[in-house]
C-alpha cells in the first residue's frame, strides 16, 4: 500500500514534466568553445588585450561560439576545479592571461590574437557539425533541484569513445580583479561541472553510425536558490584522445529554465547511476543501474502513469557494478521505470512513441 501511495505521489508531481517530454531539438550548428584562463590577482589579466578582448569577443562571435572565463589558480576568488580541469587539458601553458579555441592556445590577447580567433571561429561555424546536442533544464525551486536532459545526433558516422559534460556557467560577477576594480563585472564565468566528472559520462563508443541518437539525464542539488536568470547550462561533447585527454567537438548552451517539479531520482544509498537509454524510443531502451554495493531485495517494474503495473522486470539481489536490462513496451505513451529496495525508491521517465 505504501509503494502504491508514493507511486501515485511520484506520478502525480511528474504531470507536468510529462507533459514537455517531447523529443529535444538538436541543432545541426558547429560552435566553438573561447576559454580565457585569468584569475582575480592577475594584474595583466584586466588591460584591454584580456580584459577587454574577451568582452567584445563575447558581442562580436555572436552565437558561433560561447566564451567563458576559466580561473585556474586556486588563489583566485573565483577559482573552479572544473576550470582548472578543462585548462589542463588544452594545450599547455604556465601563465595567465591566455586564451584557447577549442583546445589549442591562441596567445594572450595582444598581437593578432584577436583576429586569429575571429578567423577560427568563422571557419568552425562553416563546417558540418560530427555532432551536436540539444538541452532541456527543469528546476524545481521547492528542492534547489535542476534536471539537465540532453539529447545528442551524430550527423556524420564516427568512430571513438564520446563523453558529454554539463557546465554551469554565471553570466555576471561582481568581483574584485586586480589592477581594474574592488567591484568588477566578471562575465560568463565557469562555476563548476555538473555531471560526474569535469568531462562528463561517456555517451558513445566504437563505431557510431550518423542520424544516432543518445539520450542522457543528470540531476544536480545545489544548496540554496538558483538565480537561474544569472546562469546557463553548457553542454560540451568530447572524443577522448589516445593519451587519455580530451579534444572538443562541439558544444550548446541553453538559459531557458522551465520551472517544473522533478522528482529525486537518487533514492538509493547504494545507486550510483540510475539511467534509461534513450529515455524517447520508438523500439526498446535499456535500464542502467551502477551500483556502489551490493542491493538486495531489489525489483525493476515498469507501470504506466496511472499507476498500473505494467510489466516486472527484475526482482532479486543485485550485486554490485552495473546492470542492464532490456524495456520493451509495445503501447506509445508515458512510463515510470521503479528501482527499489525496502522502503528505498528511485524512477525514471520512459516515452514511448509511434
Amino acid at each position: 500500500m505504501k509503494t502504491l501511495l508514493l507511486l501515485s505521489f511520484l506520478i502525480l508531481a511528474s504531470v507536468e514534466v510529462f507533459a514537455q517530454e517531447e523529443a529535444i531539438p538538436v541543432p545541426q550548428d558547429q560552435q566553438s568553445l573561447i576559454t580565457k584562463r585569468t584569475a582575480t590577482w592577475c594584474p595583466n589579466c584586466a588591460d584591454d588585450s584580456a580584459w577587454g578582448l574577451k568582452n567584445r569577443l563575447m558581442v562580436d562571435l555572436g552565437d558561433q561560439a560561447l566564451v567563458i572565463a576559466g580561473h585556474h589558480s586556486s588563489a583566485s576568488k573565483l577559482y573552479s576545479p572544473a576550470a582548472k580541469d578543462l585548462i589542463d587539458n588544452f594545450q599547455r601553458t604556465v601563465s595567465q592571461p591566455v586564451f584557447f579555441f577549442n583546445n589549442e592556445s591562441v596567445g594572450n590577447g595582444r598581437g593578432e590574437t584577436e583576429s586569429n580567433i575571429k578567423q577560427k571561429v568563422s571557419t568552425a561555424a562553416g563546417q558540418s557539425p560530427l555532432a551536436q546536442t540539444g538541452l532541456r533544464l527543469l528546476y524545481d525551486d521547492s528542492q534547489n533541484l535542476l534536471e539537465v536532459q540532453s539529447r545528442s545526433i551524430f550527423y556524420s558516422n564516427a568512430n571513438g569513445n564520446y563523453y558529454l559534460g554539463y557546465y554551469l556557467v554565471e553570466k555576471s560577477v561582481i568581483e574584485s580583479q586586480s589592477n581594474l576594480s574592488t567591484m568588477a563585472d566578471h562575465k560568463n564565468v565557469l562555476r563548476e561541472a555538473i555531471s560526474d566528472g569535469s568531462f562528463g559520462e561517456l555517451i558513445a563508443s566504437g563505431s557510431i553510425d550518423a542520424t544516432t541518437n543518445f539520450e542522457a539525464s543528470k540531476q544536480y542539488q545545489f544548496s540554496g536558490p538558483l538565480m537561474t536568470a544569472n546562469f546557463l547550462v553548457l553542454a560540451i561533447l568530447w572524443e577522448q584522445n589516445e593519451s587519455g585527454g580530451y579534444d572538443f567537438v562541439n558544444l550548446n548552451t541553453s538559459d531557458e529554465f522551465i520551472s517544473s517539479v522533478v522528482s529525486k531520482t537518487y533514492g538509493i544509498e547504494a545507486l550510483q547511476k540510475y539511467q534509461i537509454q534513450p529515455t524517447v524510443t520508438q523500439n526498446s531502451s535499456q535500464a542502467i543501474i551502477d551500483l556502489e554495493k551490493a542491493l538486495p531485495n531489489a525489483t525493476l517494474r515498469i507501470y504506466n502513469w496511472q499507476g498500473q503495473l505494467i510489466e516486472q522486470i527484475f526482482q532479486g539481489n543485485l550485486t554490485a557494478g552495473q546492470h542492464q536490462f532490456k524495456l520493451t513496451i509495445e503501447e506509445a505513451g508515458t512510463y515510470l521505470v521503479t528501482l527499489q529496495s525496502g522502503p528505498q525508491l528511485s524512477t525514471q521517465r520512459l516515452i514511448k512513441v509511434n
